[in-house]
């Protein structure tokens, strides 16, 4: 149901909101710098710039459901904004020790975790199904247009000296504006329980469904990150350019993102559950696409088709986690939703490099196309589970 006044300003206050959600990835162009930067260090530590935010996220994830019961969503949002910019500005002058530009990613983590579940909880809080599927996925869209935009100017910026990257970050101010104007306020959350009868208490746990969204969201983020951790290196190995060529890589494989989550709720409301084996499909033939590439345009299209269905599978994962809680407990399936997948992403580096130890960069292209292909079959025999039980009930 629609609560606010003004439809269209909520619109816009939630969307700037979405545009800086990934802003965290602005340095992901300039890996390979970096890491010639601190030859000291391993190249995977080094690549967690890009992936540590995932786990400060995780542990803001799972706080955040005790949170929005004592802070607005609107102001959790806005104090996202400020901790995005806090972590992000002091690597522009200080930035000659690793361990404080993974210090400033953590920090960046914690506004990322405070957006991740509240713009999409608020988005359902303030209008009705249809409203919600279509603007989760125009946030997707507004989601990696926004990254593309930050990867355009860190590259941009950058290609002289890295750590000029992130004076992208001052573009958040513009945001945290918005952000304070239109923003709604949003409702304090009730308890799980709270204002249940004994017998519908059982009602407000946690459906099967959404653990169900919420594995395949970890799985799913352990695997993608290996494009953005590694496509920079990939463009030096196979001599497609240097800092430039990969910021066009990233931010093209977010700028696909954007234009496929103008699809996101047509398909969500023609497919329903099934749009999660074309989503593992498309991320296959993205990263297979990618490991066969023999020049710059072919790993942008692999990136482009991987970071589209990417992008589609959060709008996706977002709007089937606040739909199937039946408005009872919204943040706390969201926040089921978000915490398996952050903790993908945060932990991605360490399980990738002991599975794919023995490979090359270019070779874990492949072998996570390989993943993709077998998670096609996965899914396609979970869903087939899943449809019979509900068919029984």
């Amino acid at each position: 149901m629609n609560t606010v006044t003004n439809p269209t300003k909520a619109k816009i206050g939630l969307m700037a909101a979405s545009f800086i959600m990934i802003a965290y990835m602005a340095p992901t162009a300039m890996i390979a710098q970096m890491a010639e930067s601190f030859p000291e260090h391993p190249l995977s530590l080094v690549q967690m710039i890009a992936t540590i935010p995932g786990l400060t996220g995780l542990v803001v994830a799972i706080l955040n459901s005790w949170l929005t019961r004592k802070f607005y969503k609107r102001h959790l949002i806005i104090a996202s904004a400020v901790i995005h910019l806090a972590s992000g500005i002091p690597p522009i002058f200080f930035h000659d020790n690793l361990y404080f530009l993974l210090a400033c990613a953590c920090v960046m983590g914690i506004g990322f975790g405070l957006q991740l579940t509240n713009i999409a909880s608020l988005i359902t809080e303030c209008f009705d199904q249809d409203q919600s599927r279509f603007l989760m996925g125009l946030q997707a869209t507004v989601i990696c247009g926004g990254a593309m935009i930050f990867n355009f100017l860190a590259g941009f910026l950058g290609k002289e000296e890295w750590h000029r990257s992130y004076i992208a970050f001052v573009l958040i101010v513009v945001v945290l504006i918005l952000e304070l104007l239109y923003l709604p306020k949003g409702n304090l959350e009730a308890k799980r329980s709270e204002g249940l009868a004994e017998g519908e208490k059982s009602k407000a746990k946690i459906p099967g469904v959404v653990w169900f969204i919420g594995v395949l969201g970890f799985v799913v983020y352990v695997f993608i990150a290996v494009y953005n951790s590694n496509v920079s290196v990939m463009v030096e190995l196979r001599n497609f350019g240097s800092t430039q060529e990969s910021s066009y890589a990233a931010a093209l494989y977010m700028g696909a993102g954007a234009i496929a989550g103008i699809f996101a709720g047509p398909l969500i409301k023609k497919m329903h559950l099934r749009i999660y084996v074309l989503l593992m499909l498309l991320m296959a033939l993205g990263f297979i696409v990618s490991f066969f590439s023999s020049n710059l345009v072919l790993l942008c299209i692999g990136g482009m088709l991987a970071g589209g269905a990417y992008a589609m599978f959060n709008a996706t994962s977002n709007f089937f986690a606040a739909d199937l809680s039946g408005g009872r407990n919204t943040s706390m399936c969201l926040s089921v939703f978000s915490s398996l997948a952050n903790l993908g992403m945060a932990i991605s580096p360490i399980i990738i490099s002991f599975i794919m130890m023995p490979l090359s960069i270019e070779g874990r292209f492949g072998c996570t196309g390989i993943v993709f292909a077998v998670l096609v079959l996965a899914v396609l025999l979970c869903l087939g589970r899943i449809y019979k039980l509900q068919k029984h009930q």
